[in-house]
């Protein structure tokens, strides 16, 4: 089983967004972990190669990381959600179909896809980051592996 969310640590009771399975333990994911530059001698995963480019691609949002946790579950879950659109969010287009905009009606063949999560028919004026935040919420979530 696996479950992502905010979790309050025992040491300090500040909170951090985590993963948790049996299998790799609880460790914080998103901006609630602490940065550390990836090489082929702290992960097993990346090749050296795959590791500058991953170092590259997230440079412009180092500022972000942080180990200093959170006062409440809720900043925690906002500091995710910033996450994932930061780094999650795409513009999709239907080829083949056009629906009315879930917000003002206009057709469109659009969505957006934030994460595993698909926020069907927006038109461009509402297929924005500032527009899905406005619908997208993060919570726990459980799943298997």
């Amino acid at each position: 089983m696996k479950y992502q969310g905010p979790k309050q640590r025992e040491s300090d009771r500040r909170w951090d967004y985590c993963n948790s399975n049996k299998r790799t333990g609880t460790f914080a994911i998103g901006y609630c972990r602490a940065w550390i530059q990836l090489s082929s001698e702290n992960t097993r995963f990346l090749s050296p190669v795959q590791c500058e480019e991953e170092n590259w691609r997230l440079e412009p949002w180092l500022s972000k990381f942080h180990s200093t946790g959170h006062a409440t579950e809720e900043e925690a879950c906002a500091c995710y959600k910033e996450y994932l659109l930061d780094h999650e969010f795409q513009v999709r287009k239907y080829e083949d179909r056009q629906h009315k905009c879930r917000i003002c009606d206009k057709w469109t063949q659009t969505g957006v896809e934030v994460g595993y999560v698909f926020f069907a028919n927006l038109c461009s004026e509402h297929a924005t980051r500032a527009e899905v935040s406005k619908l997208f919420q993060v919570h726990t979530s459980f799943g298997s592996l």
